[in-house]
């Protein structure tokens, strides 16, 4: 933007720098006060003038405005005309020189001091409890159902010779000619011969009833009889009901529809099979007969769904294909469904002829008639995707991909290619499926594979993952400018992101003053250093830098930096790795005289170490967690949430209640959740701004302790229910364990979570299972569900690896898990142990009063809490992070 085109037209302003000596006092308070927005700040510049910071960016016209608009670059503020510099300056042109300095550092004004308060009497009121908020209404992510490909090819309803047989099969008249009266007298004894052998096999039971309670010594008389005869015609004319119900609602019994197989399999022991199987060879040669003679209409109308299951081993019944009621075809058509008593080799004769007719229709042009063949006759629904995309029908394509829950990479693809990207978007998000999206993308459209990655780019940017979105843009050169402000911001944040971020950005524009730095990074042999000179060498390595003298100067110091640090603790693969790529970038010469790599293997600890915690604070704690940058993030309740260094000394402040921390796995954002009574409060902190705004209020029992920036998990009524934080009101993108009675325990990993649920057992109404499900994330998918043996299922709780923990452990109880990680206490001691149970560091806390200790574990950093105001941190070499305690 030049600074000609900053001062007209409409303009993105984070601030106005009003001119007191041009208009006065007077005149530059109105426009303060009338300008004022809740959240601003007014400083005094060097030059006289002040400074009015906006907490939201407002949309102005520039010679309306009330000064000379400012806009926010990087964390920066800076004038038309002027590039930012350093988070947390501001820059301005004035009399033609450019000027810079520390917003921080300036003088601050209060416009309260300029109202008069004399005479008035002040009360200040106190609410004995915070009024719950009201719950915003949840969105529901739409459900794509699978499309009715039935309908889009134009098939119509069953012939009237099928009617007639369904309405014979079913004991109904109703529409009959008077003709054939033999064949459809012959057709009505078939259902008074599954009577026959339902009365038979009751007769049975009875007598083997009587039999065994006569041998037992016990006798029963003819009104036992009549009470076994009506309970097994209550439980038939039951199982009988629920097989209609079922029917209109698209489920059955298994129990009455095993019977109804046996009684199938009785009557083919029967005088009755040849009457059967001619009524079925009858049908066969019908339907072969209409496919031969591409009278399609017919043939489709009356065809057998095949699930491609062996007819042996699936429910047999008698009847001849029902009438499809509902058109739609369901996610799982073809499974589950009963078989006619047809061998092998006529399945693979309707398999042939279901072959012939999809491609024969798809040669004639009748794309939807060969999907329908595909997807519902064959249940191939991958086969009528691909037909579907090579006739370019990508919504039809992306329908049934999505309805029949195919690939998620594939269903983004194809909603994408069919111009719906909102949609493509959220399945990405919820399914984590934009890296594979992308590459399945780009196969057919290199185009259309970079606007997507541009919304990978922009997703990551919306939920604070500077590294998420460097590494998503950086494949692609184009992008690169993009993601320069999430490089600046991630270093701002610090820790061992910060020299990983600080590479791409050598790498990027390497100015002298970048690579002097990274030198000098590099050159450094200090034990703290070390993980910083990890991240930034292994980083560097797979990078290639702009200029080729910076290049090779980094790589020989990074591959000196390599040797003597005794391979940076990497695992061999990618030592090597790193060590190639280091040394055919360096100097020939030094690569040449430096010895290769040795791993050093860490020391082995003489004894446990254990942390004791100093007096307690003046704050209680509610969370508190140790992040990646030093800083000590806690929630205090309704004294508010405070971001702390490592000694305790207070950085920022805010007056927002907060009882829990949903802390993002990458740092970048936290969310502050408020708890009342039936209610959680939730506010998003971005703690590179350090602003915090009003998210939702959500009705859930539990909330998971951290989540990927964009995605957060909880535990509802109806299950695990997944929300998108990035919208602007509550919406569910995805739920898991829907059928679930109660959800006990839940933990998460960035990359796996499990649940512990008791799930209703089928058939045994009141009855439940205990089991532990476990999904890999960000896909969602299941990878076991693991019955857990337990005499109580009160405090059982689990580990995101799928770990099972008892309620006492170890001889002691377990009172807090997060993610991996779980501990136990023993008088004041606090054992913090891993998924194997290994003792990894203890924390003594005294004079607890007998009050439970917090957990978390967030960036290879264990933190762990009391109520009392004191926090202890390790991370995982065994260094102390934090031990400090909450003063006000």
């Amino acid at each position: 933007m030049s600074a000609q085109d900053g001062f007209r037209g409409r303009v993105c302003a984070a601030g106005f720098i009003v001119d007191v000596p041009l208009i006065g006092e007077p005149e530059a308070r109105r426009r303060v006060i009338e300008h004022w927005q809740d959240g601003a700040e007014l400083r005094v510049l060097p030059d006289a003038r002040w400074l009015l910071r906006l907490p939201e960016h407002v949309d102005v016209r520039a010679e309306l405005a009330p000064g000379l608009p400012v806009r926010a670059v990087a964390g920066s503020l800076a004038s038309p005309g002027a590039d930012g510099s350093q988070p947390g300056e501001i820059t301005w042109m004035h009399a033609g020189d450019t000027r810079t300095e520390q917003i921080e550092a300036l003088a601050v004004l209060r416009p309260a001091d300029w109202l008069d308060s004399t005479g008035l009497r002040i009360t200040e009121l106190k609410s004995i409890q915070a009024p719950e908020r009201s719950v915003s209404p949840v969105e529901q992510l739409d459900k794509v159902e699978a499309p009715d490909l039935r309908a889009a090819a134009k098939i119509g309803r069953s012939s009237s010779r099928a009617e007639r047989a369904m309405a014979q099969l079913h004991g109904s008249r109703a529409g009959e000619p008077t003709g054939r009266v033999w064949h459809s007298l012959l057709a009505g004894l078939l259902p008074f011969v599954g009577m026959i052998g339902t009365a038979a096999l009751a007769v049975a039971v009875i007598v083997l009833i009587a039999v065994m309670l006569r041998g037992s010594g016990l006798r029963i008389g003819p009104l036992g009889v009549v009470g076994i005869t009506m309970i097994l015609y209550r439980l038939l004319r039951r199982g009988r009901a629920d097989t209609i119900t079922g029917r209109a609602g698209g489920h059955r019994d298994p129990r009455w529809q095993r019977v109804r197989s046996a009684l199938a399999r009785l009557t083919l022991r029967t005088p009755a099979v040849p009457l059967v199987e001619r009524r079925h060879q009858r049908y066969l040669r019908e339907l072969t007969r209409a496919f031969e003679q591409r009278r399609w209409d017919d043939a489709l109308r009356e065809a057998i769904a095949l699930g491609g299951a062996d007819a042996e081993s699936r429910l047999l019944t008698m009847r001849l294909p029902e009438r499809r009621g509902d058109l739609r075809p369901s996610p799982t058509a073809g499974s589950g469904a009963a078989a006619l008593p047809y061998g092998p080799t006529i399945y693979q004769h309707l398999h042939g002829l279901y072959r012939t007719a999809a491609k024969e229709l798809e040669s004639g042009g009748r794309v939807e008639e060969a999907a329908f063949v595909l997807a519902d006759l064959l249940n191939a629904p991958g086969e009528a995707v691909d037909l579907l995309e090579r006739h370019k029908r990508w919504r039809m394509a992306a329908e049934l991909a999505e309805g029949r829950e195919l690939s998620p990479d594939l269903v983004v693809r194809l909603w994408w290619q069919a111009s719906n990207r909102d949609r493509a978007i959220d399945i990405a998000r919820s399914r984590g499926a934009f890296a594979t999206g992308i590459l399945h993308l780009a196969r057919v459209d290199a185009d259309a594979a970079r606007d997507l990655r541009r919304a990978w780019v922009h997703d990551r940017q919306a939920a604070a993952d500077h590294v998420g979105a460097v590494e998503a843009a950086w494949p692609e050169e184009t992008l690169r400018p993009l993601v320069v402000a999430d490089i600046q911001a991630g270093i701002a944040l610090g820790g061992p992101d910060a020299a990983y971020l600080f590479a791409y950005l050598t790498a990027f524009r390497p100015s002298e003053a970048a690579c002097r730095t990274a030198r000098a990074l590099l050159g450094g042999s200090d034990a703290d250093g070390l993980v910083a000179r990890a991240r930034f060498g292994t980083a560097f390595a797979q990078l290639q830098c702009a200029d080729p003298a910076a290049d090779r100067a980094i790589a020989t110091a990074g591959l000196r930096a390599l040797v003597r640090d005794g391979g940076w603790a990497l695992d061999g693969s990618t030592l090597d790795r790193v060590t190639k790529a280091l040394s055919g970038r360096a100097d020939p010469l030094a690569a040449a005289d430096l010895p290769r790599p040795v791993r050093r293997r860490p020391r082995p600890q003489e004894e446990l170490l254990s942390v004791t915690a100093g007096p307690p604070g003046t704050v209680a704690v509610f969370d508190a967690a140790v992040l990646g940058g030093g800083a000590v993030l806690v929630a205090c309740g309704d004294a508010g949430t405070f971001l702390l260094t490592r000694d305790g000394r207070v950085r920022a402040r805010w007056g927002i209640p907060a009882h829990q921390l949903v802390v993002a796995d990458h740092g970048g954002t936290a969310l502050l959740v408020t708890h009342r009574e039936s209610v959680s409060d939730v506010h998003r902190l971005d703690l590179v701004t350090r602003r915090a705004r009003h998210w939702t209020s959500l009705r859930v029992h539990k909330i998971l302790s951290s989540y990927d920036g964009g995605l957060l998990i909880a535990l509802g009524e109806e299950g695990i229910v997944v929300f998108d934080v990035l919208a602007v009101h509550p919406r569910v993108v995805w739920r898991e364990m829907t059928d679930a009675s109660t959800i006990l325990s839940a933990n998460r990993t960035p990359s796996s979570i499990t649940a512990l649920g008791l799930i209703p057992v089928a058939g045994r109404p009141g009855s439940h299972l205990l089991q532990a499900w476990r999904w890999d994330l960000p896909t969602w998918t299941l990878r076991g569900r693991t019955p857990v043996e337990s005499d109580q299922s009160v405090g059982v709780q689990v580990l995101a690896s799928g770990g099972v923990l008892s309620p006492h452990l170890h001889g002691d109880p377990v009172i807090s898990t997060d993610g991996d990680v779980y501990s136990t206490i023993s008088a004041s001691i606090a054992s913090v142990r891993g998924p194997a149970g290994d003792v990894m560091f203890r924390a003594v806390f005294p004079e607890t009063d007998g009050q439970a200790l917090g957990l978390r574990s967030h960036a290879g950093i264990t933190t762990v809490f009391d109520h009392r105001g004191r926090v202890v941190a390790v991370d995982t070499c065994g260094d102390v992070q934090a031990n400090l305690r909450v003063r006000t």
